[in-house]
């Protein structure tokens, strides 16, 4: 089966590998943008996670999703969450951007925690965009749970202070775990698509696809979009 990809919200995903029935696992939901562009393609089963109490009105007004107003980390608990001017740019992890300081209390999860929380033992795609909170999560997510994902589409955030060194230890661990890791993003790792090669039937051909042949044609659209966008002035 010749795979078929789509970039949503800046997440690069396999759409041939969804049915009406997947479920998707959406952390750092914000107000729902991801989850109702992927509606529009897949009726899927969605799942939303978001710690921001002002976004997470949004998400709970939404039909047809179940929505948790956690933070997602390395463990449950209780964190302090904290509210950027931007609030993409919220999270757990400060990072100077905070308003004056402006904190809220918000309970913690870990992967295990939260699957046992929606009683599922198996996502079909699982969205992470958690503000630098995806490497603790990562780390401490136990072997046994990778087998839970089909395929994870995943914004590191080391292009905003993440160290690379802890991006790359994430994706080796993974790597370990049975999924194929490839990078979308041309500068950083903002843009990663991993696939569970132990559990969804993808072939090396599939594979280098994706790698050689997609993403550069998805590099090349993005390229012309901003030529056309933002056309450079010509030379005097």
């Amino acid at each position: 089966m010749a795979l078929t990809f789509s970039q949503i919200e800046n997440h690069t995903l396999c759409i041939s590998l969804l049915a009406p029935d997947s479920k998707v696992l959406d952390l750092g939901s914000n107000k729902g943008e991801f989850i109702r562009s992927l509606r529009r393609i897949r009726a899927c089963t969605c799942f939303a996670v978001e710690p921001n109490p002002r976004l997470f009105e949004h998400l709970a007004r939404m039909p047809d999703i179940r929505a948790l107003n956690y933070a997602v980390a390395g463990s449950a608990g209780e964190v302090d969450f904290h509210l950027a001017d931007n609030d993409e740019a919220s999270s757990i992890v400060p990072d100077g951007e905070v308003v004056g300081g402006t904190t809220v209390r918000v309970k913690t999860l870990g992967l295990t925690d939260l699957l046992a929380r929606l009683n599922v033992d198996y996502i079909d795609l699982l969205k992470v965009d958690i503000e630098g909170a995806e490497i603790e999560m990562f780390d401490a997510m136990q072997d046994s749970v990778a087998s839970s994902f089909g395929q994870i589409t995943v914004e590191f955030h080391d292009f905003c202070g993440v160290p690379v060194a802890s991006v790359e230890r994430v994706i080796k661990k993974l790597r370990r775990l049975g999924y194929a890791a490839i990078k979308f993003s041309r500068n950083s790792y903002g843009n990663v698509w991993l696939v569970n090669t132990r559990r969804l039937n993808v072939s090396q051909f599939d594979l280098a696809y994706a790698k050689y042949i997609y993403r550069n044609m998805a590099g090349a659209k993005r390229i012309l979009a901003r030529s056309i966008l933002h056309p450079r002035s010509p030379q005097p």
